[in-house]
């Protein structure tokens, strides 16, 4: 098989012309910069924990984000605390 030939180009990319935001998510547009941020005054807010609630959490060590189970996390802080208020001052 032959090698191909080196190519180089030369352009400016165009940023999309329509920039959209989905369900809580704001698109800020000033001069050629654009903000992409959470449109936090589409958040409900309540008082109740719903069942079955979810957190999304970076995982350092994979550079992924994850979600994981509200539960699992208020669970592993009641933990924490008992263990802290149980050790020796």
């Amino acid at each position: 098989m032959a090698l191909l030939p080196k190519l180089r180009i030369k352009s400016i990319p165009q940023f999309p012309a329509s920039v959209v935001g989905g369900d809580g998510i704001e698109v800020v547009r000033d001069g050629g910069e654009y903000t992409i941020d959470l449109a936090w005054g589409e958040f409900a807010t309540t008082g109740d924990i719903p069942a079955d609630s979810y957190v999304l959490t970076y995982e350092p060590v994979a550079g992924t984000y994850v979600l994981v189970a509200l539960s699992s996390v208020i669970g592993a802080l009641v933990s924490r605390i008992e263990a802290l208020e149980a050790a020796p001052p």
